[in-house]
């Protein structure tokens, strides 16, 4: 239940954030295919989203999305620095 109102939040802000105006482009972290009616109605009003995801997940959503691109060869780079 908390994942699917987790997803539900994500797409309102997502669709709410659009209508605004807030963003031309969006970067959505995620593999699940339940985005993908979200992204198709939002490219629809001529903004972009952009698929980060990981190898091997997340084809619809890719595949649905402008562009995509996978964490997996970043992560080195997504890690805080230790001190």
């Amino acid at each position: 239940m908390i994942d699917s109102m987790i997803d539900s939040m994500i797409v309102t802000d997502m669709l709410s954030l659009a209508w605004d105006g807030a963003y031309d482009i969006g970067i959505l972290l995620t593999s699940d295919a339940d985005m993908v009616p979200a992204v198709e109605c939002i490219q629809r009003r001529n903004l972009k989203i952009i698929n980060a995801t990981w190898k091997g997940h997340g084809h619809q959503l890719a595949t649905a999305a402008w562009a995509s691109f996978q964490l997996d060869k970043m992560i080195d780079q997504l890690k805080r620095p230790t001190t």
